[in-house]
């Protein structure tokens, strides 16, 4: 039996949840009735101390991506990198060889003596044992060796470029700010990104997109004349981009660099903003493995005087003089960049791309569009909502009433359900 003490209880605790619904609603209320749309809806303030219901792509604009992974590319830079480990395990071994080079996706290399074969065969046991040999010759006291990648090791390499790339962008998507994004894969190869409310396409695209493959290379300055028509043997012609500190205007050239990489961003171990005392221009920092740091000695040790080519995704970002051997493991990027641009290039090389991702598709949403489809939305469901209260007091009188009231009170506290657990609102959700 319902007595008025039991009413009372019940009636405090329904006005309870009701009210506390109504605080969790209003700031998404007041926040969407004040927010100005030229400006981007984020930037307009509420006085209530809670957060708002995140909208979908379809009512605050976004973007929409859907990108490729050229996973074939994650296999070349693991070919490149035992290419380098074998180079420097040669040279720290005393190991004699010649033409330690790649044929397609095979590794050739010459050695030089019976020593020089038994120290390599145990060296390739211990740390290379995913290589097979493919191919063997002997020249009298010398061997050629021909080394490759099983199959399966290849699609392993490839499968995996695609997780890590999914785990990248998603760690890159976070230092944008965006809520609730929507990051997936799609197939095997691709990966659907969606962004709403994002406040700079063109950054995130940029951002998202750069694979971050860092290359060192040593400029060929005895044929600075030469043009992409008669480029000599085993160089190429890459994209010089330099900043003018005064004025801010990019100035674009070309720099002839030889073919050969000495060494990959993949011994990076730490990537730093920093600016210089002199002048506070910021530049980027790197710090190199153990590994990463003997290559890195080795190599301006044997290019002293000669320009270092720093590439990044094919363009020469900065090309310094080696003026003597740099021990430590540590070096800078100085490309005249702005502050955000430093910020920008030091996430996108801690989260290196193991392989280049291309743009598919793209489609960006205006949050114009996204305030009509809101309006809309809503005069939609207000209508509705009037039609269904309406025919239920008609037709069911007191009855109807009391379904009114639970409908219209069921409606806040989904909406506050959605602000509490930051749930992501669609016009079919509307």
């Amino acid at each position: 039996m319902l007595t008025l003490k039991s009413f009372a209880w019940r009636a405090a605790l329904i006005g309870l949840v009701i009210a506390a619904a109504v605080v969790l609603l209003m700031p998404s209320v007041d926040y969407y009735r004040r927010a100005d749309t030229s400006k981007g809806w984020k930037e307009a303030d509420t006085i209530w101390p809670h957060k708002i219901i995140n909208l979908g792509l379809d009512l605050q604009g976004g973007m929409f991506l859907v990108l490729t992974v050229e996973a074939e590319k994650a296999v070349d830079s693991a070919m490149e990198r035992q290419i380098q480990d074998i180079r420097e395990d040669l040279r720290g071994g005393h190991i004699r060889y010649k033409d330690l080079d790649r044929e397609g996706d095979k590794i050739r290399i010459t050695l030089l003596g019976d020593k020089a074969i038994n120290d390599f065969q145990k060296i390739l046991g211990e740390d290379f044992d995913k290589l097979t040999v493919a191919n063997r010759q002997d020249e009298g006291e010398n061997q050629t060796l021909v080394l490759e990648l099983p199959q399966k090791e290849k699609e392993g390499i490839a499968d995996d470029a695609v997780d890590r790339a999914l785990e990248i962008i998603r760690t890159r998507v976070d230092t944008l700010g965006v809520s609730e994004p929507e990051i997936r894969k799609q197939g095997t190869r691709r990966i659907l990104i969606q962004l709403p409310g994002i406040a700079d396409p063109e950054r995130a695209k940029k951002l998202l997109g750069e694979t971050a493959q860092l290359e060192f290379k040593v400029v060929d300055e005895a044929n600075k004349g030469a043009d992409s028509v008669n480029l000599p043997p085993g160089t190429e012609l890459l994209p010089f981009e330099h900043r003018n500190r005064e004025t801010g205007r990019v100035t674009k050239s070309k720099i002839l660099v030889k073919k050969k990489t000495l060494m990959t961003g993949d011994y990076i171990s730490e990537v730093r903003v920093r600016t210089d005392s002199q002048y506070g221009n910021p530049y980027v920092g790197l710090k190199f493995d153990r590994r990463g740091a003997i290559l890195f000695e080795h190599i301006t040790e044997d290019n002293e005087g000669k320009q270092l080519a720093i590439v990044l995704d094919g363009t020469v970002k900065s090309a310094p003089v080696i003026r003597e051997k740099i021990a430590g493991g540590e070096a800078i990027i100085e490309g005249d960049f702005t502050l955000e641009e430093a910020r920008d290039l030091a996430i996108v090389l801690r989260t290196s791309l193991p392989a280049p991702v291309t743009i598919l598709e793209e489609r960006t949403v205006g949050p114009s569009l996204g305030r009509d489809s809101i309006n809309s939305g809503l005069f939609a469901a207000a209508v509705g909502g009037i039609l269904v209260i309406l025919f239920m007091v008609i037709y069911y009188l007191g009855a109807g009433v009391a379904a009114d009231l639970a409908l219209v009170l069921n409606v806040v506290l989904i909406g506050a359900g959605l602000a509490l657990f930051q749930a992501t609102l669609t016009l079919p959700g509307i």
